[in-house]
C-alpha cells in the first residue's frame, strides 16, 4: 500500500501525519496567488520587497521586522504561510476540489 493511503509514517519513535503537497501558483511581482509573473496585470510591483514585512530596501534573510503579510494587510504572518486567512483558504479549496474530481496528480491553479 502506498504512503500516501497509510495517511501516517513511522520515523523512529514518532509517528508522522503525510499528505500529497498541494501547489498554489503565485505571482513573485504582485505576490499574490492564481496567476504568474509574465501574466501578471497588477499595478503594483512587489518584487523588490521584502518576503516578510514587505518593505522595500531589504531581502527577508536580513530582515529584524515582525512578520507581516501583504495580501491581507495584517501582522503575525508572512505571505506564503498557511496562517494567512487568504492562503489557507486556497489551499483548503484546492485540496476539497482535488478530492471531489478523485485526481491523482496535483494541478495548478
Amino acid at each position: 500500500m502506498p504512503l500516501i493511503r497509510r495517511r501516517k509514517v513511522r520515523l523512529g519513535w514518532i509517528k508522522c501525519g503525510i499528505r500529497k503537497r498541494v501547489d498554489i501558483t503565485r505571482c513573485f511581482r504582485c505576490l499574490e496567488y492564481g496567476h504568474k509573473t509574465r501574466e501578471c496585470t497588477a499595478q503594483v510591483d512587489r518584487s523588490k520587497d521584502c518576503i516578510k514585512c514587505g518593505e522595500p530596501g531589504h531581502k527577508g534573510k536580513e530582515c529584524t521586522n515582525k512578520d507581516r503579510c501583504t495580501i491581507c494587510c495584517s501582522e503575525g504572518h508572512r505571505t506564503d504561510q498557511i496562517k494567512c486567512p487568504h492562503f489557507k483558504k486556497l489551499v483548503e479549496g484546492k485540496r476539497r476540489q482535488k478530492v471531489q474530481l478523485g485526481e491523482t496528480e496535483v494541478n495548478r491553479i
